[in-house]
């Protein structure tokens, strides 16, 4: 009857290490209720063998190197938040152990010996750590609350790994110099409650610095927002004064044309070949059904135009937008700034002017971007599967492709960056919903 008491105590200990991962690290890229129950047996399993075998107490330590597994096969995080994660798991389930063992001793005054005997006081304990370990479980997760997940970076981070680390030296410290030291002493039941309170604070300090952070960016984000808009606002300010120049110029050119008609002139081939002289570098307008997205194709192209690079671009119908017409330009915006700086970085050689092609498409309720540029492969940044800027600060800048994918995944579409060579691609795939209404 104990062996199965014992058997079920440690398939539950199983259960809380493998609960508590996947609340600390929620991010799993599928359901994984089978890798769930498959480790939580593991872990039980595990601990179940010193019934059957004389296994070395420190053996049983080794049991969280399964919830680690676990996060790795379930795709659970970055690294360094499974190790941080597992680490708080060894942390708090020593410091319960210490707890229980020390509140027991001094309150029954007894020894670990009687306190593993199958007796009553055996019960109590049993109940007692794993009622700890079901609230600290439980707890933990909403204190961290997950949002601060890798805001940290590995340096800072590694201050953390450390303390933890520390924190298990020292409960395993604690628990032996308890075994080795027969005493009804309160004080190690005080010093186990200070280490719990200690790996606690640890946590809460961990979630503050992490939404310090998260803060920081977002902060910075908006400031990217109010620029990109700015810029966004500039570019068709400029676009909007090159159109009043070109009408101006042409009212002026309709004007003299009229006079000489008037006068009962014919206007001779010269005077009309130099009125007619700058119609050609009057504008192209864009016409999409979008007004707002006719503006910032206008001028992207101007930009373009101004650094050499050709705006190769298929005529498509925008009357019907996938997403709000703001976020839509924006995206877009974003996709040509990126495309014309990718170009503008590159060492410009003799041959082919550099080109940006861009291209929309529908295909029954999907809705699909395509924007490729040339580019510079040696000025191309990875980090964690995310591209960064290639400018200095890469803090404050970067946000294009950010806004980019934050915008895509909002709506439940994708962005795929592809790098093939020296072109860069940008492929994008919006839910149509305009198709079904």
């Amino acid at each position: 009857m104990w062996t199965v008491f014992e058997v079920a105590v440690n398939l539950f200990q199983g259960f809380l290490m493998i609960y508590f991962i996947s609340r600390c690290l929620p991010d799993a890229k599928r359901p994984h209720w089978g890798w769930d129950v498959l480790f939580e047996a593991l872990c039980g399993g595990f601990l179940t063998l010193y019934l059957f075998f004389p296994l070395p107490m420190q053996t049983d330590n080794l049991v969280f190197l399964f919830p680690f597994l676990y996060a790795c096969v379930t795709g659970r995080s970055a690294w360094p938040q499974r190790i941080l994660w597992t680490l708080v798991l060894a942390a708090f389930f020593l410091a319960v152990a210490d707890i229980s063992f020390a509140v027991l001793k001094w309150a029954l005054g007894v020894e670990y010996e009687q306190l593993m005997a199958y007796t009553s006081i055996h019960l109590t304990y049993m109940l007692t750590t794993n009622v700890l370990l079901f609230l600290l479980a439980s707890a933990i997760p909403r204190i961290a609350g997950r949002s601060g997940n890798g805001a940290l970076s590995l340096s800072a981070l590694s201050l953390f790994f450390a303390s933890l680390v520390l924190q298990l030296v020292i409960a395993e410290l604690l628990f032996s110099y308890q075994l080795r030291h027969p005493s009804q002493d309160p004080s190690f039941a005080v010093i186990s409650v200070c280490a719990l309170a200690l790996m606690v604070i640890t946590i809460l300090l961990y979630e503050l610095i992490s939404q310090s952070v998260i803060k920081r960016r977002q902060a910075e984000m908006t400031l990217q927002m109010m620029d990109l808009g700015r810029r966004h606002n500039q570019d068709i300010q400029s676009m909007y004064a090159e159109m009043m120049a070109a009408q101006h110029d042409m009212r002026h050119r309709i004007a003299a044309a009229e006079e000489l008609l008037r006068e009962g002139n014919a206007p001779t081939d010269q005077q009309a070949r130099e009125l007619l002289r700058g119609v050609q570098s009057v504008p192209k307008p864009f016409i999409t059904g979008c007004a707002l997205m006719d503006a910032v194709l206008t001028a992207k192209k101007a930009v373009m135009d101004q650094n050499g690079i050709v705006f190769r671009y298929q005529p498509y119908p925008l009357s019907r937008l996938p997403i709000p017409e703001t976020d839509f330009c924006m995206v877009i915006s974003n996709l040509l700034d990126n495309a014309i700086e990718a170009i503008q970085r590159m060492n410009q050689q003799s041959g082919d002017p550099p080109a940006v092609s861009l291209s929309f498409a529908r295909s029954w309720d999907m809705f699909y971007i395509r924007c490729e540029n040339p580019f510079d492969p040696a000025t191309l940044r990875l980090h964690s599967g995310q591209f960064l800027s290639s400018k200095e600060n890469t803090r404050l800048h970067g946000f294009g492709t950010r806004y980019i994918r934050k915008t895509c995944e909002n709506v439940g579409g994708q962005c795929k960056f592809v790098q093939e060579g020296d072109t860069f691609r940008v492929e994008i795939v919006l839910p149509d919903e305009t198709v079904i209404a």
